[in-house]
């Protein structure tokens, strides 16, 4: 396997990046990429993170960036406070440090949004991308989630031995459950020595500090990529439901969460790790 992404990698002509600067402060942002979630920056108070887009590219061409922004700190509306500005960048080499840098969107909240208060403001950035990778043919050749039986029962299943995992200790299964998904992982984020790609597949650290499982919160099921994919995200900040807990020698608390993002291959039964 080690092999294999190495080939790949080093068979690229190009290394390019693609990320997204975002800058807020007084309201709460949720970024979905080519509809597949990129980051819930719902906290109040400040952010600012340049945030990797590549892992949303699923191939060369025309892409999608939805924004979706919300009032903060138990606030109805929008106030003098809200500031959201989210840029696109690219970088031509991801293999040179400091490499040139073209910004290709740029987009700040409305005024008209904050003086008309607004209780939700949500806008899509397009703009195109060319990649030396090309995962197209996986949700191509999905199946329809949103329109399964008892979606949620199978959802809460593949969700269930997941958590047997993590309450076991059984970090091997989970990175043999995230095999693909962090195979992709590798090859848009361009790692392509024995050590970055080992440390890509290990999970032990998640159980670090002595962590354990923390019980199912209330959550939402949730659909993305035009209905073939799905998650659990938590009811109040639409975080992953799967996390662990611990402390520090220190008696500092430490957290750990599991990314899930599910699919159905054609004629398959079985949910797995997109």
């Amino acid at each position: 396997m080690i092999t294999d992404i190495k080939t790949t990698i080093n068979n690229y002509k190009s290394y390019p990046n693609y990320s997204v600067q975002l800058d807020k402060g007084g309201c709460k942002v949720e970024l979905i990429g080519n509809d597949i979630p990129l980051i819930n920056a719902l906290e109040d108070g400040g952010f600012s993170s340049l945030i990797p887009f590549n892992a949303n590219i699923i191939s060369s061409g025309k892409q999608k960036l939805k924004i979706k922004i919300y009032p903060s700190g138990g606030k109805k509306t929008f106030d003098e406070y809200t500031r959201a500005k989210i840029t696109v960048l690219f970088f031509a080499n991801d293999k040179i440090a400091n490499s040139e840098k073209t910004i290709l969107k740029d987009f700040d909240i409305p005024k008209e949004a904050i003086d008309n208060k607004l209780s939700f403001f949500e806008h899509e950035i397009e703009f195109n991308a060319t990649v030396p990778f090309d995962f197209s043919g996986e949700l191509a050749n999905a199946q329809q989630l949103d329109k399964v039986e008892n979606i949620e029962q199978k959802v809460l299943a593949a969700y269930g031995k997941i958590r047997v995992w993590l309450e076991k200790g059984d970090t091997v299964s989970v990175a043999a459950f995230r095999r693909a998904s962090d195979e992709k992982l590798a090859k848009v984020f361009y790692y392509n020595t024995d050590q970055s790609i080992n440390e890509l597949f290990d999970y032990s650290f998640i159980l670090e500090d002595h962590k354990k499982l923390d019980p199912m919160p209330k959550y939402n099921v949730v659909f993305y990529g035009n209905g073939k994919l799905v998650r659990l995200e938590r009811v109040d900040n639409k975080d992953e439901v799967l996390t662990l807990t611990g402390k520090t020698s220190d008696g500092y608390e430490t957290t750990s969460d599991l990314s899930v993002l599910l699919y159905l291959p054609k004629n398959s039964e079985e949910l797995i790790q997109y």
